[in-house]
């Protein structure tokens, strides 16, 4: 969005405007009442929003992370734009689910799909047929974008392709603006989740997202550390020590995740603990999944990798090669 954009938007009368169906369908609800915004065009490189008040920064930058296409933003009528939004984009659609899978594996995960309805309160479980890696098209990602959680069960693609492409599930995830769950082998019921912790990643959405599914299912909740990761982690520390509470007090950045995430799930009923291993990930996360019966891991998304060979922090990359546990990736 350039700067001329931002500080003038046209007007445009929406009187007797014929709104685009499938455009409509694929736009989140929640920014539609938030912000007063409703979608009424779209081209190949960018999509065109009306909204009550575009000046708005924060509602700008939603909007826009939404899409992966330039946003053009109008200004309309905030009477007309809520008329629509409410004749259009059902308020009870508080939250959307997608699964993405081959025909075969759509039965198995409809009951483990519908488990997280009261947690994001979905109103909506739709189904996106993906028999190959070609269905990872960008209007399949803009259209995914839309749900506040996609199910992406693995299609089969070649060796050739692995080696030069990457896993499929990660090109989808790091080009998804959402939370993916890889479901795997579901199980059922939740009983006990694992966190994992990356450096730098916010820990917001983690915990929030994890709290909703413990207050949900009444599951306990296991926060994984392993120690050493990453030397960054230890920003503040006079040195590396393995005790928990010296971690706790530190101004380091494995610190300061641990505080924030024990104070948002702190504010829930919910049954917790934090636990360190020392070694490599693969191996802690494995004993840890073994000895705590874990059913569900949730971490946030791997950062975007300028090539798909590369990575700073692979311990997702080689988590969904080899672990048989669902796997929810949080935004």
């Amino acid at each position: 969005m350039t700067k001329s954009q931002a500080l003038d938007f046209p007007n445009i009368t929406l009187d007797d405007f014929e709104v685009d169906l499938q455009l409509v369908r694929r736009y989140p609800a929640d920014l539609a009442y938030r912000f007063h915004s409703i979608p009424i065009a779209e081209t190949e490189d960018h999509f065109t929003v009306v909204m009550a008040e575009p000046e708005n920064r924060a509602a700008r930058a939603a909007i826009q992370k939404a899409y992966r296409k330039r946003a053009h933003l109008l200004r309309g009528d905030p009477e007309i734009v809520d008329a629509l939004i409410h004749k259009y984009i059902p308020k009870t659609r508080n939250g959307r689910i997608l699964i993405c899978c081959g025909a075969d594996r759509t039965p198995s995960l409809d009951e483990y799909a519908h488990t997280f309805d009261p947690i994001i309160e979905a109103e909506i479980v739709d189904h996106c047929q993906i028999e190959s890696t070609a269905g990872l098209t960008d209007e399949f990602i803009d259209n995914a974008n839309g749900y506040q959680l996609v199910f992406l069960s693995t299609p089969p693609s070649s060796l050739s392709e692995r080696i030069v492409h990457g896993s499929w599930e990660l090109r989808a995830i790091e080009r998804l603006n959402t939370s993916c769950l890889i479901p795997r082998s579901p199980r059922l019921p939740i009983r006990s989740l694992m966190v994992l912790l990356h450096c730098g990643d916010d820990v917001v959405a983690t915990a929030d997202l994890v709290g909703r599914i413990a207050s949900s299912t009444n599951a306990g909740v296991v926060i994984l550390v392993v120690l050493p990761q990453v030397p960054l982690m230890y920003r503040g520390l006079s040195k590396m020590r393995l005790s928990l509470s010296d971690i706790l007090q530190s101004q380091s950045t494995l610190g300061c995740q641990l505080r924030e995430i024990s104070r948002i799930l702190c504010q829930e009923p919910i049954r917790g603990e934090i636990r360190l291993h020392q070694g490599l990930p693969d191996h802690a996360i494995q004993e840890e999944i073994s000895e705590s019966k874990i059913d569900l891991i949730v971490t946030a998304k791997p950062r975007k990798r300028r090539w798909s060979f590369m990575h700073e922090d692979d311990t997702v990359g080689r988590l969904l090669r080899w672990i048989e546990r669902p796997v929810l990736l949080t935004a």
